[in-house]
């Protein structure tokens, strides 16, 4: 029998996260800048919850979302991300926006 890990509390932050459009533009302005991208290459918009969550998995470096309540070196970098992006909201006066982003 498959034992499949469950969510609790981190997986439930980083899923909400995961919905905000404010995270979603945050993580555009943030890939533009890894990648040297401009506007007219990644421009604002794009991003979904899909996209978002694929970003969290891979910068924490972990499977699923529900990984997160069982990995704490995963969890940290989550806190890590969660608080840039709060950061730049701040900088942007931004507020977090949990809209259901558009579906592609």
């Amino acid at each position: 029998m498959h034992d499949q890990r469950k969510g609790g509390r981190w997986a439930r932050q980083s899923a909400i996260l995961c919905t905000d459009t404010t995270f979603h533009r945050y993580l555009e302005a943030r890939l533009r800048w890894e990648k040297g991208l401009s506007r007219d290459e990644l421009p604002e918009g794009v991003c979904t919850k899909q996209d978002a969550a694929d970003f969290m998995r891979e910068r924490c470096g972990i499977a699923s979302r529900a990984d997160l309540d069982h990995n704490p070196e995963a969890v940290e970098i989550f806190i890590k991300i969660r608080k840039h992006w709060q950061a730049w909201m701040a900088k942007h006066g931004l507020s977090p926006q949990q809209v259901p982003s558009r579906r592609r």
